[in-house]
């Protein structure tokens, strides 16, 4: 067997290759670098979208332009100013999706078999301690989503860690770095997935026991491995910018890639296979997730993408309004017969100066109007193009005081776009919970709730996932209607689950041990007590709150202020100019004589 070459030396290798021969190993070798290899240009082709999408996010938009010919946007003397919608889109959906993850229940094979129950909870609680141990709902799942929102496109791979002794999850920070051997006959389906990314060869040896040698040493750059420029501070520099390009200096590093199918795990270091291994696991440790899928194609399309063109448009007009009303509002000067003044004289940027000759000697300010009213109409325009393709307007903090109806219709996009994210999100959770369980039935034989009672063997048992609503009505109405469903017979087992409650079954069991302990039920009759004192106080304070009071006046039969009364129709007034007020009542335009004859009239009508 090859132990080593003249450029990886495999002598100390910790790693294993399963393979009979040297033969063998070239063979395998060979047709893993030919999988990597055709997958290059799918790679290439994904990195260019993957950096214009980020350069969106980031605001980095100033070199992109709609004007066909305009090469230069960074123009001295011309506004470059960056709106990024697009950024503050993404975020917004991040935050919709990242800030919302779904209450996990397992679903028991059998809803009246009570052994089944218990085990199917106990299914539960070792995927929620996977996932506490991973930290995945606050680090994992989020960065995933983020992913899934600018990329389009995530992966999240599933193994169990040998030596930790512990079920792994972790995901693909660059997407670029992963390449797939997509089937031709499911777009969605996948023979192997491969991972590439850079390795200081001090780790290397560290970690393997492998030494690298120079020659496939690639020098690291700020660009290598898993940071890029997201801060733009290795652009171009500009008159704003005090960091230019540097380089910065890294450790001497080789790609490693790392190659898996539904039954091999295969290291390559370089072009060296450096292990192989045939594992039982029966699936690939990787998960692919989505955002709008494409039909036809493997990969995804971001949903930022149709907001790129109309944010540069909205960046144009606006910088070309910029240097419209900076231009026309700086003062322009006319000196009349005065050909031997300096212009120089007058503050720089505060204008020009027109000389026209003249019998007489004058210098003056020339009268100028801006209009700027078709510059905001298409501003306007522009960014309601933007809202209505993705974030309402509303959700920048800009709607002013809308109804609640108008809010939900402008949301509307959003809830569609969000409800379509989680749906990818739950065939991907789908895919992670079923490896742990499968691993962890592997793993950690020892405990009886992987089997069904039924049959006694290990089986898969499916998740159900509540998300939360992207627009929720308040606590309190949600606990009203959940309470309404109560009294109409919901289960006490449902009514908890709706009510949030992670394990329904153990809160029924704590009930039951409190119904039984005297101390707590004397209490409880007590607290009865007093909250139905408490409810009856809000009542008579709202009640009180909404009787009418009579003013405190000598004057009889003044109407009160809560008191609805008749008020005249115009036709019943005479014309007048000026407004007048009546204590007690509304503002009208009326004359003094149409007053009198008001309040006489609501006199009688209350019996005065």
């Amino acid at each position: 067997m090859m132990q080593n070459n003249d450029k990886v030396d495999l002598t100390n290798s910790k790693l294993t290759i399963e393979l009979k021969d040297d033969k063998e190993i070239e063979k395998i070798q060979e047709q893993i670098l030919a999988d990597i290899k055709g997958a290059t240009s799918d790679k290439d082709e994904r990195k260019r979208m993957y950096d214009k999408r980020r350069d969106f996010v980031a605001g980095r938009q100033e070199g992109y332009t709609n004007i066909i010919g305009l090469t230069q946007k960074s123009k001295q003397g011309h506004a470059d100013q960056v709106i990024n919608y697009v950024g503050r889109s993404a975020v917004k959906l991040y935050h919709s999706i990242g800030n919302n993850p779904p209450n996990l229940k397992t679903l028991p094979l059998s809803r009246t078999n009570e052994i089944e129950g218990l085990r199917a909870q106990s299914v539960e609680d070792f995927v929620d301690r996977v996932f506490w141990r991973n930290k995945w709902w606050k680090q994992g799942y989020k960065r995933a989503v983020m992913n899934q929102v600018v990329i389009a496109d995530f992966g999240v791979k599933v193994y169990f860690d040998s030596s930790k002794k512990e079920i792994k999850i972790t995901q693909a920070e660059k997407v670029e770095n992963l390449l797939v051997g997509w089937r031709s006959d499911d777009a969605l389906e996948y023979d192997w997935v491969a991972h590439t990314s850079m390795m200081s060869i001090d780790f290397i040896e560290k970690e393997w026991g492998i030494k690298v040698k120079p020659e496939i040493i690639a020098k690291g750059s700020n660009g290598n491995g898993q940071h890029g420029d997201e801060w733009g501070v290795d652009s171009k520099t500009s008159v704003n910018s005090p960091i230019g390009t540097k380089d910065i200096a890294t450790q001497p590093m080789a790609q490693v890639t790392e190659y898996t199918t539904d039954e091999v795990y295969a290291i390559i270091i370089g072009e060296r296979l450096c292990e192989y291994v045939k594992h039982d696991w029966s699936f690939n440790p990787w998960v692919i997730g989505h955002s709008l899928h494409m039909p036809g194609k493997p990969w995804s399309k971001s949903y930022i993408d149709d907001l790129m063109s109309p944010n540069i448009e909205l960046n144009e007009v606006r910088n070309d309004a910029r240097d419209y009303i900076r231009t026309a509002s700086n003062a322009k000067y006319v000196a009349r017969n005065m050909s031997d003044f300096d212009p120089e004289s007058i503050k720089p940027g505060s204008g020009q100066v027109i000389f026209i000759d003249g019998p007489d000697s004058d210098f003056s300010t020339l009268t100028q109007t801006v209009n700027t009213y078709p510059v905001d109409n298409y501003v306007t325009m522009t960014k309601s193009f933007i809202h209505d393709m993705l974030v309402p307007e509303v959700g920048f903090g800009s709607s002013g005081s809308d109804s609640g109806r108008k809010s939900a219709i402008d949301y509307q996009t959003i809830l569609d776009v969000t409800t379509d994210l989680r749906d990818a999100w739950e065939l991907v959770l789908d895919g992670i919970i079923e490896r742990v369980q499968i691993l962890g039935a592997k793993y950690f034989p020892n405990v009886d709730f992987w089997k069904n009672p039924d049959t006694n063997e290990f089986e898969v048992r499916m998740m159900e996932y509540g998300w939360e609503d992207v627009m929720p009505i308040s606590a309190s109405d949600k606990i009203v209607n959940i309470m309404n469903k109560f009294q109409m017979g919901l289960p006490f087992e449902t009514t908890f689950e709706e009510l949030g409650y992670k394990d329904p079954h153990a809160i029924m069991e704590m009930m039951k041990a409190e119904a039984e302990d005297p101390v707590l039920v004397e209490y409880r009759a007590k607290m009865y007590q007093f909250m139905k004192g408490g409810v009856q106080a809000q009542q008579d304070a709202a009640q009180a709150a909404s009787t009418p009071t009579t003013p405190d006046t000598n004057v009889p039969g003044t109407p009160s202020v809560n008191t609805p009364s008749p008020i005249m129709v115009s036709s019943e007034n005479q014309g007048g100019l000026k407004p007048m007020s009546v204590k007690g009542g509304t503002t009208t335009y009326t004359s003094g004589k149409g007053l009198i004859d008001q309040t006489q009239q609501n006199l009688a009508a209350q019996g005065a």
